[in-house]
């Protein structure tokens, strides 16, 4: 739900400024398209954005798999093959080198001399074992036969940098969600925020810390439980919105601190901008997170953020002290401390909250659809309309 967005913003500019280029989509699995089981999460869902597939031409490859949620065997898409010798395409843009199938279509690519564009949301990581070492090898190979790259914010370029790639190769396509779609949302709700606060025990003036992420150990839940606990605020709030299995135990360590939590389950999409608008702050605190859109969506709604410097776009979107903070991972001490500083200067915060939307609206879809554009007149030389208007 959050990538096919820029297929069809992609569609769109090329078939504006390209009458004779176009765009397929290929599709690896159709998952998100159907009811799943997620252990991780303990629950079934499939995304309720609508239009999904609509605005460009889509795909979708026959996958020879086991277990299509997770690991290099989850997408063999034989076709693949078939499909790029009949077609050859001029470029391939690639996403993603963890399946067997990435893999496979590079490989062809470069039998048929077909350019390729990677795209990866990951970040540097300070691992350091004998398989960090030999996944470093292995991904300089893969990337030393792409042709140019997109970076969603800079944890990601400077991960892509980390294999000595030159940045004339690199192209910004930012990290982002449907900022129309909750911004919309977000003027809606906000005319009833009391009333939907009051549906879950809230009071008007109670101070809401939103954490809405996987109840695992790499979003470190705990982490906000204990700074939450010190925070000298009479009128105080959890909110949980989410599933996993650290569930039993975050709800034991709210128990015994005596904490006032509210543990809302799972949100779809079209459910979770009402978490969003009644919040007063929202917590991002993972050990590793690429890109968590959650961020980008908490922005959208006025939230100020306290986030970790381990997060890939938190330089880029948290600006420190501003509209939110930027902590070292694990520092509960300084975790409490902001959100003290939040919990008692309302005004502060309020004026964090409308920074928080100011920046977010700048990375949107139209700038991933330009970025994507930019790189493919790169590939091709492409001349767009106002390049020949101006000859």
């Amino acid at each position: 739900m959050y990538q096919t967005p820029l297929f069809s913003g992609l569609h769109k500019i090329l078939h504006d400024q390209v009458s004779d280029f176009s765009l397929e989509v290929l599709f690896g699995d159709d998952l998100s398209l159907k009811n799943n089981f997620y252990k991780e999460i303990n629950t079934t869902f499939k995304p309720d954005t609508p239009f999904m597939l609509d605005g460009y031409k889509s795909i979708f490859l026959k996958n020879f798999t086991i277990n299509p949620k997770s690991g290099f065997l989850s997408r063999v898409n034989l076709g693949i093959i078939f499909y790029l010798f009949s077609r050859k395409p001029d470029i391939l843009i690639i996403h993603g080198y963890e399946t067997f199938t990435s893999w496979l279509a590079l490989f062809i690519a470069k039998i048929l001399n077909i350019k390729v564009i990677w795209r990866g949301e990951v970040t540097l990581r300070k691992e350091t074992d004998l398989k960090n070492f030999f996944k470093k090898k292995i991904l300089s190979l893969f990337f030393s036969k792409v042709n140019a790259f997109f970076y969603s914010c800079t944890g990601n370029k400077n991960f892509i940098k980390s294999f000595n790639i030159k940045e004339d190769k690199m192209f910004f396509i930012p990290c982002a969600v449907d900022n129309n779609f909750f911004q919309k949302n977000f003027n809606i709700l906000k005319h009833s925020r009391i009333i939907n606060r009051k549906s879950l025990g809230i009071n008007n003036d109670d101070f809401v810390v939103l954490f809405s992420a996987r109840f695992t150990q790499r979003k470190r839940p705990f982490d906000l439980i204990k700074a939450f606990s010190k925070v000298d605020c009479s009128k105080k709030k959890l909110l949980f919105v989410g599933n996993g299995p650290l569930l039993n135990e975050m709800k034991e360590m709210v128990e015994n601190l005596n904490l006032d939590a509210i543990f809302v389950g799972w949100k779809n999409q079209s459910e979770i901008s009402l978490m969003y608008s009644i919040a007063n702050v929202a917590v991002v605190i993972s050990e590793y997170d690429p890109s968590p859109k959650a961020m980008n969506e908490a922005m959208n709604f006025s939230l100020p953020i306290i986030v970790t410097n381990e997060v890939g776009t938190s330089s880029d979107l948290v600006k420190d002290g501003e509209n939110g903070y930027i902590i070292n991972l694990g520092d509960i001490e300084e975790l409490t401390k902001k959100l003290c500083l939040l919990a008692n200067d309302k005004p502060f915060t309020i004026k964090m909250g409308k920074k928080s939307q100011y920046i977010i609206n700048d990375w949107n879809y139209k700038k991933n659809s330009e970025g994507m554009y930019a790189c493919i007149k790169y590939l091709t030389f492409i001349k767009d309309a106002n390049d020949s208007k101006k000859k």
